[in-house]
């Protein structure tokens, strides 16, 4: 992982930084097959035709956190099946579209007085999607797509709840400290795959039971494990990230190694997106390499990172945005808690270098909407700290193809590179000649052409959905239900009996003036 060598001349290595998400994450979903889709058809073009542009673009890397690592795991896992025929059986829609819903979040089973509860919402509607989405379709052979190399490198960002104990050693004395953010690594291509990193976990492309896709679906559902709202989720050491030594820079540190072969173990994780919610410089350093860059100029670009994220402009999000001074102790604590999360969720200068146009190895692709502003305000899921996408089926199918709808444009307008540069040869061939166009600084060209490149028609804008778009009669009942088992079992599971029952008979008093926040909510998102 110290250096990758650079791909040949012909070819542009690409990494996905895929943020995290919620219930967004249907966004996300739509953009990934965006991209896919094109990749496919100009694979299926260039095997069939003559006259089509004939460089390489390898997918590399993706990195995710939160509802972005359940993408990238349910991704990686149809890579190796036969390319769909539609977005209708898109595995991803699948899962964020039709399978992922409030209605099984809210579950209420019976619970053995000695059982806890994990967590608010019942969590394990999601293991039976991973399940399905990785093992479901499962073909005898994969089926060779020419945009993947020989390896496809995938990182999962989750927070230690134990940590690991750590000591940086000078020459005299040390400093001993415990780290939290963590990372879970793997590496598909089988026993060919050159790892990047000591500790990735190599799969075959085709998942199967009983092998390291396991351990993948265990990721996948631990970097989502959104902290409170979802249930935990244990971890197996052989997927660690027990640190690394280059990254210090100095010989005079080291990692204690005793010290890390003693944390060598289990441990339960909660949402990556706590600690690092837009692991771009993880995808950057898995394409590039520890202390390497990839090349900024146009001209001379051979990689590149497309950060997809739903809420880099999160204008709606007002938590502990306030300006008077923090008179009670408890105001302090709130606004900490909202210092903490902000600066925890968005990588800003990542997102930076990303907008500016003299940059060509960083893209990043966010939520926009004619009428709309961009980021949150422009998808369903934006409302209720990112949780609205749930509550209706129609929100997340509204997202998905907006994500299909901007991945599309991006590739036709921002995804490019000047016609000089090496990987397309000079332009001088009639293969290119379709698709050059003509921007103020001379001609570029598209990374990823698309086909058929003339008369291709923009995705339908979908049609903006409304504030009462979810069945408010039955669900809130189910919300209110499942709240008051959640508050009264915890209550009694802490020995407050008394307290526990009392607090079923004061919960239905109180939820109606949280359900009409949430409507309010909802209707100033949607207006």
């Amino acid at each position: 992982m110290l250096d990758q060598p650079l791909p040949s001349p012909r070819t542009f290595e690409l990494g996905l930084t895929l943020s995290g998400a919620v219930s967004a994450g249907a966004y996300t979903a739509g953009v990934l097959d965006e991209i896919f889709e094109a990749l496919d058809e100009w694979d299926t073009e260039r095997r069939i035709r003559s006259d089509v542009p004939d460089h390489r673009v390898e997918l590399r890397v993706m990195a995710g956190a939160s509802a972005g690592g359940m993408c990238a795991a349910i991704a990686s896992a149809t890579l190796g099946r036969p390319v769909p025929t539609n977005s209708e059986s898109s595995a991803l829609r699948k899962a964020w579209v039709e399978r992922i819903d409030i209605q099984q979040l809210l579950t209420v089973d019976e619970r053995p007085k000695d059982q806890t509860i994990p967590s608010v919402l019942d969590a394990r509607i999601l293991d039976e999607i991973a399940e399905e989405a990785v093992f479901g379709s499962r073909s005898a052979t994969a089926t060779g797509r020419g945009w993947l190399g020989n390896s496809l490198h995938l990182a999962f960002t989750v927070t230690n709840l134990r940590g690991v104990r750590e000591k940086l050693g000078f020459e005299k004395g040390g400093h001993p400290f415990r780290r939290h953010r963590d990372v879970l690594r793997f590496c598909i291509g089988g026993r060919d795959a050159e790892l990047r990193h000591p500790s990735e976990l190599r799969l075959d492309w085709q998942p199967t039971p009983g092998t390291g896709w396991r351990e993948l679906i265990s990721a996948a559902l631990a970097t989502g494990a959104f902290p409170v709202g979802l249930a935990t989720r244990p971890v197996v050491p052989s997927v660690r990230d027990l640190g690394e030594l280059h990254c210090l820079g100095s010989n005079s540190f080291y990692w204690q190694a005793a010290a890390r072969a003693a944390n060598d173990r289990s441990f339960w994780a909660a949402d990556g997106g706590v600690l690092n919610n837009e692991p771009h410089e993880l995808c950057r350093q898995l394409l590039a390499g520890i202390g390497r860059s990839n090349e900024r100029d146009g001209q001379k670009a051979q990689r590149a990172t497309i950060m997809i994220d739903p809420f880099v402009d999160d204008e709606g999000d007002t938590f502990g945005d306030t300006e008077g001074p923090p008179h009670w102790f408890t105001d302090v604590g709130a606004r900490v808690l909202a210092a903490l999360l902000a600066d925890a969720r968005s990588d800003h200068r990542a997102i930076l270098l990303a907008n500016l146009e003299t940059v060509a190895s960083r893209y990043l692709i966010s939520p926009t909407r004619p009428g709309r502003p961009p980021g949150n305000r422009s998808i369903a899921s934006g409302a209720i700290g990112g949780f609205s996408g749930f509550l209706a089926q129609r929100y997340r199918e509204h997202d998905y193809q907006l994500g299909r709808r901007n991945a599309q444009r991006f590739l036709a307008e921002h995804f490019t590179l000047p016609a000089n540069n090496p990987l397309f040869d000079g332009a001088r061939s009639e293969k290119y000649a379709r698709h050059v166009k003509v921007g103020p600084e001379g001609n570029y060209l598209p990374i990823i052409p698309r086909f058929p490149a003339e008369g291709r028609l923009p995705h339908a804008l979908p049609e903006w959905p409304g504030a009462d778009d979810w069945s408010r009669r039955g669900l809130e009942s189910r919300l209110e239900k499942r709240l008051a088992f959640v508050a009264g079992g915890t209550i009694e599971h802490a020995g407050w009996r008394v307290v526990g029952r009392a607090s079923r008979l004061v919960l239905p008093l109180v939820f109606p003036i949280a359900s009409r926040k949430l409507r309010a909510a909802l209707d100033d998102h949607f207006r």
